[in-house]
């Protein structure tokens, strides 16, 4: 397995002229993927740096200004850190990881260079061919965007980094909503730790479902989530 770790400029100027007038803004991409029949490319965004007067000004004019943004929108609110969700009707780099035959770990950083005076991002690619990454390093070349790229064998250890987060990221995917409300609701009450700060009846009642349905959905996301870890270890451990 191969790594490429590339920093690059953006070939989408009005995304990349928006972003220039906010100077400290950190923006990480947490999850994005392209619809089959539209095309359209839907991100998870995690927003950081900016107050919350600087960020409505900065939603209305992503919505007014750019042109590929069809929508943005507030999941959550944290001080100075929002999660978004933003959907564009072009994506300019995805297509060219996922043509050369890599996969992109997320999440991927855009951040303001002070060197530059300009936003780049950085973000790595895997593939088990060299080659692969070599025509996306090509590819992007060819678009005079690349500022930095090195590509190295990944050792072991980060292979199974790599797998285990393949095989997390889709259990999680299988996880229906109110098992991912449950597990994360939990975790932040404290029932996982130990000892534990909460109990189930505890738990149940916060959210107004029985405990039996409680214990269920932990359960059975439990049985989800561990598969994948358990067959890791299995495969390379024991």
């Amino acid at each position: 397995m191969y790594s490429g770790i590339f920093t690059t400029r953006f070939i989408d100027e009005d995304f990349r002229d928006l972003l220039v007038k906010f100077p400290g803004l950190r923006i990480f991409v947490e999850m994005a993927y392209l619809t089959s029949r539209s095309k359209s490319l839907h991100m998870f965004l995690r927003v950081e740096n900016i107050k919350p007067e600087g960020f409505k000004f900065f939603l209305d004019r992503a919505l007014k200004k750019t042109d590929s943004i069809e929508e943005l929108r507030i999941l959550e609110a944290d001080g100075n850190r929002y999660s978004v969700y933003l959907k564009k009707e072009r994506c300019e780099l995805l297509p060219l990881v996922w043509e050369c035959g890599c996969s992109i770990i997320m999440p991927y950083k855009i951040f303001y260079s002070r060197e530059r005076d300009d936003y780049l991002r950085t973000f790595t690619v895997v593939s088990p061919l060299p080659s692969a990454i070599k025509d996306l390093r090509r590819t992007l070349e060819s678009k005079g965007i690349i500022e930095k790229v090195r590509i190295e064998e990944i050792p072991f250890y980060e292979k199974l980094s790599i797998l285990d987060l393949y095989g997390i990221a889709r259990a999680i995917h299988e996880l229906s909503p109110m098992q991912r409300r449950v597990l994360v609701t939990a975790y932040k009450k404290g029932y996982f730790d130990y000892p534990r700060r909460i109990k189930s009846k505890d738990i149940s009642t916060y959210m107004g479902i029985s405990k039996a349905t409680l214990s269920q959905h932990i359960r059975r996301a439990e049985a989800k989530i561990y598969k994948p870890i358990i067959k890791l270890i299995q495969e390379h451990y024991v």
